[in-house]
C-alpha cells in the first residue's frame, strides 16, 4: 500500500501537483539524471544562524536549485526538518534535476519539497519555523515574501535572505522593517529580520 501511495504522489507531482514528501520508495522510483553540484556563497553564515536559533524547522523559499535547503540539510542533524518551497514552473526538467540532485546527495529523506509558489505555500501551510530563508534573485517579490512568511515565524524566529548588496533588496527589506516593526541585522551578504521583543 505504501508503494502505491508513493507512486501516486510521484505521478501527481509530475502531472502538476504541488506536494512531494520525502520517501525512500519514491526516491527509488525517480529516474536520475546527471548530478550538478551547487555553490552557496558564504552559506556558513546562514548555517551559523540556523544553529544559533536552535532551528527545528528550516524553510527555504524559492532559492535557486534549492541550494539553501540542500546546504542546510547536508550540514545539520536529522532533528532539523527542511522544507523547500518552489513552484519549479520554468520546466519539468528543472524539477526533476532538483530531485535527482537531492537524491544523489543522499538528502532525499531529509528535504521535503513543496511544489507551490511562495504565496500559495504561505497561505496553505501550517508551518512554524525558527528560520525562514528567502532567496532574493527576483527583487520585485522580496517585500511581498517577507509579508507572507512573517506569520510563520516562531516567537523568536528569524526571516533571512541574501543579496543585501543589491539596492532593490536593501529597499524592500528596510520597508519591511519599518512596516512590520522588525529588527534588522546584516552579516556579509545576508540580512536577518526578527520580531522586536
Amino acid at each position: 500500500m505504501k508503494k502505491i501511495a508513493s507512486l501516486i504522489c510521484l505521478m501527481t507531482t509530475f502531472a502538476g501537483g504541488s506536494f512531494l514528501y520525502a520517501d525512500a520508495e519514491l526516491n527509488d522510483a525517480l529516474r536520475l539524471i546527471s548530478y550538478e553540484p551547487y555553490y552557496f556563497e558564504n552559506g556558513y553564515i546562514l548555517l551559523n544562524k540556523v544553529n544559533a536559533q536552535e532551528t527545528t524547522v528550516f524553510i527555504d523559499v524559492e532559492s535557486s536549485e534549492g541550494m539553501a535547503a540542500r546546504y542546510i540539510s547536508a550540514n545539520t542533524s536529522e532533528s532539523v526538518k527542511v522544507f523547500n518551497i518552489n513552484s519549479w514552473s520554468e520546466s519539468e526538467h528543472q524539477y526533476q534535476k532538483f530531485l535527482s540532485n537531492v537524491i544523489q546527495e543522499n538528502q532525499g529523506d531529509r528535504i521535503n519539497s513543496i511544489r507551490m509558489s511562495s504565496r500559495e505555500a504561505s497561505n496553505a501551510l501550517n508551518l512554524v519555523s525558527e528560520l525562514i530563508y528567502i532567496d532574493c534573485e527576483n527583487t520585485d517579490t522580496v517585500y511581498e515574501k517577507i509579508l507572507a512568511w512573517v506569520s510563520h515565524l516562531s516567537q523568536n524566529g528569524v526571516i533571512a535572505g541574501n543579496r543585501w548588496e543589491w539596492h532593490e533588496v536593501e529597499l524592500a527589506v528596510v520597508y519591511a522593517v519599518v512596516d512590520l516593526g522588525l529588527t534588522l541585522n546584516i552579516d556579509g551578504n545576508f540580512w536577518f529580520l526578527k520580531k522586536q521583543e
